[in-house]
């Protein structure tokens, strides 16, 4: 992985991306031994210029599943999304224990990163306010403080 550095194989301007984007997305799929470098890779990856990535938490969250100690992993791929990447239809915090492990991680985050993997799991702030509205307590209260960090 090198940041800011590109294939050589596409012209410039077309789909370009990060040597070693192929190496760790697929790696990322195949075992819980590469979470770790997969997400030093969301870390590096130029989200201004690249966007290969943009759908990758569909095929982690197929290939892993959608649980509670998944999800630091979860949050780095979506922070690793373009600014045009579209919401996760299979992110679905649906469970206590899900609101929980998401409210966490998103402790640490600024207010933009909330913001960003927010979109990214619900959409829109009104379909999260949908959502915590026909929920009943204790997952009412998660999604509520979820909300409060979704401007």
């Amino acid at each position: 992985m090198e940041e800011f550095a590109w294939y050589k194989d596409v012209e410039p301007g077309e789909k370009s991306v990060m040597p070693g984007t192929y190496a760790v997305l697929g790696l990322g799929l195949v075992s819980t031994e590469y979470f770790s470098l997969l997400r030093r890779y969301m870390e590096i990856v130029d989200t201004e210029h690249q966007s290969a990535q943009d759908g990758y938490a569909e095929a982690f969250i197929e290939a892993h599943g959608l649980t509670p100690d998944r999800m630091p992993v979860l949050v780095a791929i979506l922070l690793g999304g373009s600014d045009s990447a579209k919401p996760v239809k299979s992110f679905v915090i649906n469970t206590p224990d899900l609101a929980d492990a998401l409210l966490s991680e998103l402790e640490s985050k600024e207010d933009y990163e909330r913001e960003t993997v927010l979109y990214r799991i619900f959409g829109t702030r009104a379909k999260l306010a949908q959502s915590a509205r026909k929920e009943t307590s204790p997952m009412k209260e998660k999604l509520e403080r979820l909300l409060a960090w979704y401007p």
